[in-house]
């Protein structure tokens, strides 16, 4: 392998540099031959093939990229990060790339060494039918499982005659179908491990919603949830589908036979009232329209870095720490500006992360103006890993665990994965979040977590062991 890697690295062209390394599968621990390496960047795509023995380089200019593997029966995958709202599949996913599933690695000089983890490409073939079992073209189906492929081929669409053919790495997943007023009548679950897995969806016609979000004064109300009502009362509302960017939405369902209540909740805005839909089978309510009532915010803020630099487009989780409270999520501006609206008086827990930026946990009491949430920051990483004296792996962040919620979960961040170079059993991590950090890292199949305190501006060290 070193030996592959020098003669790949000889040939230097100008301005240029080279990412260079070995394909290997997962499972076997095999150098893949025939597959192209893939290096996204701001001005495309680079690409190189890897020999036979897995190796590859790919000259590219400097600067950031992403990394992903596609052909020769293998491809790249990873832990998405998950939507804050599913709309279910569309068209748009159809095999879109999924960038964050991709290991970022910074070529500001040549990079060796790089051990890119492939799985087996398998499949999961069916077609989708009506209820009288007709075909049913243009439907798009999608697979949800712990793994996304990179290539964004967990997403497709049926053909003419009802079939369709999803590319994933083993594993389970559901299977969600869109298509017009038709929902599936369930999820199927198929299992790829072993073998690749055939299914038949069903699915049915639905009671459809069709309207649009307004603002008080009729202006669109762009961007945020439609939520589905739950209890007598109406007490409990739960995310059932999306506002587009225009202020329209379209929703489905299946479950017919009963009143139906929705109301719609964008960022940075106060609920509309719900209204109520008597769903039949094959009802079609259309022109609805979910008016923003006038409403004071219950807490407002600015959410800035650690510079105090404003963060836009951040994304907030409020947590009630009080009885009678309830949580939400809530999005800044892009001026990193906030308000949260329709809270009951009380004490929250606000956390927020952004890439590159650190975490914020803080407690506030409602109604309050003018809170100020400042990113933690980040720090630097510098460690030994035993049993990979050089190469590469991959590293993601996990969880701040000093920050927990009320059921004791550590909070959530960004997992930014990136290639991390080990040369003589050392390796360096920059750009961490600056909290009690879960660190995940991956070598092939093995994958080790470990906790490292990292404090902002300054460098904290960690053993991982992958013998």
């Amino acid at each position: 392998m070193r030996r592959g890697l020098e003669r790949a690295m000889r040939v230097a062209v100008p301005g240029l540099v080279t990412i260079s390394g070995r394909v290997v599968e997962v499972s076997s621990h095999a150098g893949v031959s025939g597959a192209e390496v893939v290096a996204r960047g701001v001005l495309g795509e680079s690409t190189a093939m890897t020999g036979g023995d897995g190796t590859f380089s790919i000259a590219v200019v400097p600067g950031d990229y992403r990394l992903a593997v596609r052909g020769a029966g293998v491809l790249s995958a990873g832990i998405a990060e998950r939507p804050r709202l599913d709309g279910g599949p569309s068209a748009e996913q159809v095999a879109s790339p999924e960038d964050s599933v991709m290991p970022a690695v910074r070529a500001i000089r040549d990079v060796g060494g790089v051990e890119l983890a492939v799985w087996r490409d398998t499949t999961i073939e069916g077609e989708v039918v009506d209820t009288t079992h007709a075909a049913m073209a243009h439907v798009i189906v999608r697979a949800d499982g712990s793994l996304r492929p990179a290539s964004g081929s967990d997403v497709t669409e049926t053909d003419a005659h009802g079939r369709f053919t999803l590319h994933v790495a083993p594993g389970q997943y559901s299977l969600h179908a869109s298509y017009g007023v038709f929902v599936e009548t369930h999820a199927p679950a198929v299992d790829t491990t072993a073998a690749p897995a055939s299914v038949t969806i069903e699915m049915v016609a639905g009671c459809e919603v069709r309207g649009r979000v307004v603002h008080a004064d009729g202006t669109p109300a762009a961007d945020g949830a439609l939520e589905r009502g739950y209890g007598n009362d109406l007490d409990v509302f739960a995310p059932a589908g999306r506002i587009e960017a225009d202020g329209t939405f379209h929703w489905v369902t299946g479950e017919t036979g009963a009143d139906v209540a929705l109301r719609a909740w964008p960022w940075k805005s106060p609920p509309t009232p719900a209204q109520r839909f008597a769903c039949t089978p094959g009802a079609r309510f259309d022109g609805v329209e979910l008016r923003l009532p006038d409403a004071q915010a219950s807490i407002t803020g600015t959410i800035v870095d650690s510079g105090g630099a404003p963060v836009p487009d951040a994304y907030l989780d409020i947590e009630a720490l009080d009885p009678g409270g309830f949580s939400q999520q809530e999005r800044g501006d892009g001026d990193g500006h906030w308000q949260v609206f329709d809270m009951p008086p009380g004490h929250y827990r606000i956390t927020a992360t952004a890439a590159g930026r650190g975490v914020v946990a803080d407690t506030v009491v409602a109604p309050s103006s003018d809170v100020a949430l400042v990113l933690s920051g980040t720090g630097r990483i510098e460690g030994s890993a035993a049993g990979l004296a050089s190469g590469s792996f991959e590293a993601s962040f996990v969880e701040c665990s000093d920050m927990v919620d009320t059921t004791g979960r550590g909070l959530a961040v960004a997992r930014e994965p990136r290639v991390v170079a080990v040369a003589d059993g050392k390796f360096e991590i920059d750009d961490a979040p600056a909290c009690q950090l879960v660190l995940a890292a991956r070598s092939l199949d093995r994958t080790v977590r470990a906790r490292v305190a990292v404090a902002a501006g300054s460098t904290a060290n960690v053993a991982l062991s992958f013998q």
